[in-house]
């Protein structure tokens, strides 16, 4: 899980992603001949270096799952088969953010402009692979 102190979702997200690109980075400089042992093609992981990764709301997840004949609950985090589902179809990594209240854990700050509608993520990667990692601005305040 990607926690910060005092930070956004996107300044968690923009974390995620840099942690992602990090590695992918270490890995084609330090063990390239690891990736090709394993029959996977490094310069295939060199487009994961550019760009911002793609975002997907909760419900558009959702809707896209229903749509294949998943039966992915509208209430609930989207279970294994999904997130595999949803990781084929993609080319790169994404995230899926706005889980709805009550489907995560507790300390997930709830949207204080849209009720019921969490600040959180998951990093999805593409490929079958599923959750790389998750994150959300923590509710920090006691009462709540």
């Amino acid at each position: 899980d990607v926690e910060l102190a005092g930070a956004s979702r996107d300044e968690a997200m923009d974390v995620a992603a840099g942690l992602l690109t990090h590695v992918v980075r270490h890995v084609l400089d330090t063990v390239p001949d690891v990736l090709a042992g394993l029959g996977r093609d490094p310069l295939a992981f060199t487009e994961l270096l550019t760009g911002k990764f793609d975002t997907c709301t909760h419900a558009e997840a959702v809707d896209r799952l229903r749509g294949g004949g998943h039966p992915q609950s509208a209430d609930a985090e989207i279970d294994w088969v999904g997130e595999e589902t949803l990781s084929r179809e993609a080319d790169r990594p994404f995230f899926v953010t706005d889980y709805p209240k009550g489907s995560r854990g507790f300390y997930d700050r709830e949207d204080p402009d849209r009720p019921g509608v969490l600040r959180n993520f998951d990093l999805i990667a593409h490929g079958g692979y599923g959750e790389l990692v998750s994150g959300s601005e923590r509710e920090a305040d006691y009462a709540t």
